[in-house]
């Protein structure tokens, strides 16, 4: 049996046409795995790709608590953030998120264990974007579709300063809507979103 080939499509910064970084696309035949885009001068990446609609919001929380465990104990390099280290839930206003301020900040804490905390929180049923700001990586939940959360729109997105391009490889293969071993994601990862020039 024959493995489909992984296409890898880059795209240069233009600004003109509102791509920021250099911009990569990872299919699998005329399925989209994931997208990137690697910041060069600022030394991060950011990649996002649409979860697996088979499964509901309460596993890809729990599948993300335990990605921060990961990274928590995993001796990856800490960065300053701009924000307090937390979770939270932000707001949409026609269609583009908004940082709302005055929202509560839960801890990083509330995101531990077998039953996170945060699955209680009065936000968690009917959120667009949850948002986990920690010193190794920026993750959020997040859904563009102009209603709440749900494994048919929603979008997973991972940001940081790292390489995490094995953990990050380990968690698209358990839950992105098209399936790809983590192994024949690794490399494309590391050379292509997490080697900054």
């Amino acid at each position: 049996m024959v493995e489909e080939k992984i296409i890898v499509k880059t795209m240069p910064e233009d600004p003109e046409r509102g791509l920021f970084g250099e911009a990569i696309a990872v299919d699998l035949g005329d399925e989209r795995i994931f997208t990137a885009s690697r910041f060069d001068g600022e030394g991060y990446s950011t990649v996002y790709w649409g979860v697996d609609p088979r499964k509901n919001k309460v596993d890809y929380l729990k599948r993300l608590s335990s990605f921060y465990e990961t990274l928590r104990t995993g001796g990856f390099n800490k960065k300053e953030i701009d924000l307090l280290p937390g979770i939270s839930f932000d707001e949409s206003t026609g269609g583009k998120f908004v940082r709302n301020y005055q929202l509560e900040i839960v801890a990083l804490e509330d995101l531990a264990g077998e039953e996170p905390k945060i699955i209680s929180h009065k936000r968690f049923n009917d959120f667009m974007l949850l948002r986990i700001e920690a010193p190794y990586a920026v993750m959020t939940m997040e859904d563009h579709s102009g209603t709440s959360w749900k494994p048919e729109t929603g979008l997973i997105a991972i940001v940081s300063h790292n390489d995490l391009s094995k953990p990050v490889a380990k968690l698209i293969e358990e839950t992105a809507r098209y399936q790809v071993p983590a192994k024949r994601l690794q490399s494309i990862l590391k050379r292509n979103v997490y080697t900054f020039q």
